[in-house]
């Protein structure tokens, strides 16, 4: 299972940078130790809409909106989230002819396109682009 936010926050940083997490260790034990010490409530933004929730994910050191996407998507069944990454933006451009550059608006374009389910579609896109389009 997953560790729990106390044993995450028990460990140090160069403990991460050992595992491989690189600059992002700082980032795993500054936010493990906001929710232990209750600066953070991951069920009260569970509670939040997808925007809210994904706002308030942004605001954690070393969470940007593809993480925020993810962690509404894969962490809170969020399946209006529709995380981009080089991948979707790869199937954006060549698949869908889009021109848009910036990643925020190219999920608000996905969303507009498949809806309330739209997270589900990424990553069947996302699968087809990294796994099939490539064999």
């Amino acid at each position: 299972t997953f560790p729990t936010a106390e044993v995450l926050a028990s460990k140090t940083e160069e403990f991460y940078k050992n595992l491989g997490y690189g600059y992002r260790a700082r980032y795993i034990v500054e936010v493990a130790n906001a929710i232990t010490n209750g600066d953070i409530d991951l069920d009260k933004i569970g509670e939040l809409t997808t925007v809210g929730l994904k706002k308030s994910l942004i605001t954690l050191k070393g969470v940007g909106a593809k993480v925020a996407d993810c962690v509404a998507l894969f962490g809170y069944h969020r399946v209006d989230s529709f995380p981009v990454d080089t991948w979707i933006e790869k199937v954006y451009r060549e698949d869908f002819g889009g021109n848009i550059k910036d990643r925020a608006k190219i999920a608000e374009w996905f969303v507009e396109q498949f809806k309330e389910n739209s997270g589900y579609f990424q990553q069947y896109l996302f699968y087809y682009k990294r796994t099939l389009q490539n064999k």
